[in-house]
Order: C-alpha cells, then structure tokens, then sequence
C-alpha cells in the first residue's frame, strides 16, 4: 500500500490487531477472525508459529525494500505479509536480521510495531515476543 502525506501504519496495525481478536501472549485470545480488520484463516490455523506482519518500509532496521513479493515498491509504502512470528524484516525467514532489530528494540519505548519486534501487537517488545522470536529461529528455512 503506497502513501502520500501522514504514515497510515498506526491505522493499519488496528485493523491488523482487531483481525488478530487479542493483543499479547501468544495462543491467549487472537482466533485472526475479528469482526472487523484484517483476519486471516492461515494464520488462525497456527497460531505459534504464523501471523500477519506488517512494516512502514522506509522504516525497517534492517533496510527497505524496492521490490516486494515481487512488486516494486517505494519508501512511503506499508508492507504486509503472512510470515512467521517473529520476522520483523518480513523476508520470510526468521534470522539474524531478526533477532537484531528485536534486540535493539527490546522494552523500548516507541518501538511497538512488528517491524521492531512486537509480534504479539500488545505495544512493547518483550520476553513474549522474544521467546515466540528465538522458537522460530531457523536460518536456513525456506520462506513463507
């Protein structure tokens, strides 16, 4: 989704956790089948291991994208993905990549978006999102 003007990823991290049904731990509440937002029957279906992530790209740590899911796509664009928890660069892969941008924003204040590691949308990254983060960790798998 590309943008012109004011960034409009808070809006769409509230459809994405009115989707979701929950905010927090893991498995405590979200079904991906919200009344209203973004839900998702793939991401319901497992809910430890996959979800809907989303990034402002031109903010991710990791470097942004000119072409995504094979789209070209600018700095003003929110990025969206069904990706396993704890891939804030949403490549896929859960890595290194990953756990950096995690680590650097580890009980921050201002960093509660996926892209900075919080992956269970309740607004701060935390041993939740880390530990859901380091289940995942696996290099060498092959993306979603």
């Amino acid at each position: 989704m590309n943008y012109i003007g004011a960034s409009p990823v808070d809006t769409i991290r509230g459809y994405l956790v009115s989707g979701r049904g929950a905010v927090g731990a893991f498995e405590s509440g979200e079904t991906w089948n919200g009344a209203t937002g973004i839900i998702s029957s793939n991401a319901a279906a497992d809910l430890a291991h996959v979800g809907i992530g989303y990034a402002e790209n031109s903010a991710i740590p990791a470097g942004s994208y000119s072409t995504f899911m094979g789209q070209t796509v600018g700095a003003s664009t929110i990025l969206i993905r069904y990706t396993r928890i704890g891939d804030a660069n949403l490549d896929g892969i859960v890595d290194g990549n990953d756990a950096g941008t995690l680590g650097g924003s580890f009980n921050a204040a201002g960093f509660g978006q996926w892209y900075y590691g919080d992956f269970d949308y309740d607004g701060t990254v935390t041993g939740d999102d880390a530990g859901a983060q380091s289940g995942l960790f696996n290099p060498s798998a092959l993306p979603l």
